[in-house]
């Protein structure tokens, strides 16, 4: 598969009463989709959703909501197949959802011939791909942008940055 641009995600911590505080990481090299809260929410970093998702955008995610073709989604992949200096969760537009059989993280039977897939598209460039279900840990419906009287609190350098530029941009 040719290396694809992403939405690359930094956490953020967001206070609210409704609304549950990832666990913050100073080098999010590996995100452990198991452990976040039910409902959580992280900052876009990456103009490939873009003019729908921009750069620094709050973003919530939910992941006992289900998802279906045509809904933003957020996608962890396995450790194992995240290039370095890449971060592990890409925010992308759901084509085609993984079988309904599948449950992640997803394991292949050894003997199959027939690999479970998603297919998933972004609008900047203008792609679609697919994505083997084995090569990921979780996918979790985006629920949209982060309301405004919610106040989001990044918690890495590259999060305060893409925040930053979001403010510059909306100036």
């Amino acid at each position: 598969m040719p290396a694809l641009k992403t939405a690359r995600l930094a956490k953020f911590a967001t206070r609210s009463a409704k609304l549950d505080v990832a666990p913050a990481a100073p080098t999010p090299d590996f995100i452990d989709p198991s452990e976040l809260p039910d409902r959580y929410a992280m900052i876009v970093q990456g103009v490939c959703l873009e003019p729908e998702i921009k750069d620094g955008d709050c973003l919530m995610f939910d992941k006992t909501v289900p998802y279906k073709a045509g809904d933003l989604v957020i996608l962890f992949k396995r450790p194992e197949r995240v290039q370095p200096g890449r971060l592990p969760a890409i925010v992308k537009r759901l084509v085609m959802a993984p079988p309904p059989w599948v449950k992640f993280p997803h394991v292949e039977h050894p003997n199959s011939d027939v690999h479970a897939l998603l297919i998933a598209e972004q609008f900047n460039p203008k792609g679609s791909f697919a994505i083997p279900c084995a090569d990921l840990l979780a996918v979790h419906k985006c629920l949209g942008p982060v309301p405004a009287e919610m106040k989001c609190v990044p918690t890495t350098e590259a999060a305060a940055r893409a925040m930053n530029r979001a403010k510059l941009r909306k100036a």
